[in-house]
C-alpha cells in the first residue's frame, strides 16, 4: 500500500481548519480561492539533516518541561503545606477551640489540596504549550517567580506573627 507524503496530511489539516473558519478567511484579506490554490499548488521540501537537530531540541525541551514541572509541582505542594501550617498557627494564636482548629484544618487541607491539583494541571498545560511557542524558559521563570513571591509572603507573615 502506498502512503501519501506527510505534507499531504498537513495540507488536509489546513483544509479542515480553513473550512471550519471560513467566516474568518476574509479578515486577513485572504480569499478562499487563493488559500486553496496555495494549499494545492505548493510543495514542501523533503526533510533535511536539519530536522534531526530540531528533533533533539524538541526532545530536550520536553525533558526540561517534565523536569521543571515535577520540581515546581513539588515546590507547590510544599507551599500548600506551609500555608496550611500558617493558618493553623494563626488560629492557635487567636485562641480558637481545639475542635474548631481541627475542623478548619481538615477542610483547609482539602481545599488547598484541590487547588494544588488544579494548578498542577494548569502548569502542565502552560509548559507543554510553551514548547511550540518557544517560550518554555519564560514560562518556567514566571511560575518559579510566582512561587517565590508566595514563599516570601508566607515567611514574611510568619516573621511578623512571631
Amino acid at each position: 500500500m502506498i502512503y501519501p507524503h506527510p505534507t499531504f496530511w498537513a495540507k488536509c489539516q489546513l483544509i479542515q481548519e480553513l473550512r471550519a473558519n471560513l467566516r474568518y478567511a476574509w479578515v486577513g484579506k485572504l480569499k478562499r480561492r487563493d488559500a486553496f490554490e496555495w494549499i494545492f499548488m505548493t510543495r514542501d521540501d523533503a526533510p533535511t539533516n536539519h530536522s534531526a537537530g530540531n528533533l533533539w531540541r524538541k526532545i530536550l525541551a520536553y525533558a526540561i518541561y517534565l523536569l521543571f514541572w515535577l520540581a515546581l509541582s513539588a515546590t507547590g505542594f510544599w507551599l500548600i503545606m506551609e500555608i496550611r501550617k500558617l493558618i493553623v498557627e494563626s488560629m492557635i494564636m487567636a485562641e480558637f477551640s481545639p475542635w474548631a482548629v481541627r475542623g478548619y484544618d481538615q477542610s483547609i487541607t482539602f481545599v488547598l489540596g484541590l487547588g494544588w491539583f488544579i494548578s498542577l494541571m494548569l502548569i502542565e498545560h502552560y509548559f507543554r504549550t510553551a514548547i511550540n511557542r518557544g517560550r518554555l524558559w519564560h514560562n518556567i521563570r514566571y511560575v518559579a517567580s510566582v512561587q517565590a513571591i508566595v514563599a516570601a509572603v508566607i515567611y514574611g507573615i510568619r516573621f511578623l506573627i512571631r
